[in-house]
C-alpha cells in the first residue's frame, strides 16, 4: 500500500511539473509573438541582424593577415 502512495505521489509530482512547463512554454510563446510584433510595428528586422553572410568583417576565431 505504501508503495503505491509513493507511485502515485510521484506521478502526481510528474504531472504537476509537466504542466509548469507548458505554462512557461506558453508564456515564452506569447512574449516571443508579443516581441515579434513589436518589431513589425517599428520596422526593425532583428532576424537577420545574425547573417553573417556578405559581411566585410573578418571571422573572430581566424587571425587578420597586413
Amino acid at each position: 500500500m505504501a508503495e503505491a502512495r509513493e507511485r502515485l505521489e510521484k506521478v502526481k509530482k510528474m504531472v504537476e511539473e509537466q504542466m509548469a512547463i507548458i505554462r512557461i512554454e506558453r508564456e515564452l510563446e506569447a512574449k516571443k509573438q508579443a516581441y515579434s510584433d513589436v518589431q513589425k510595428a517599428t520596422g526593425i528586422n532583428v532576424d537577420d541582424a545574425g547573417d553573417d553572410e556578405g559581411s566585410d568583417s573578418a571571422p573572430e576565431d581566424q587571425p587578420v593577415l597586413y
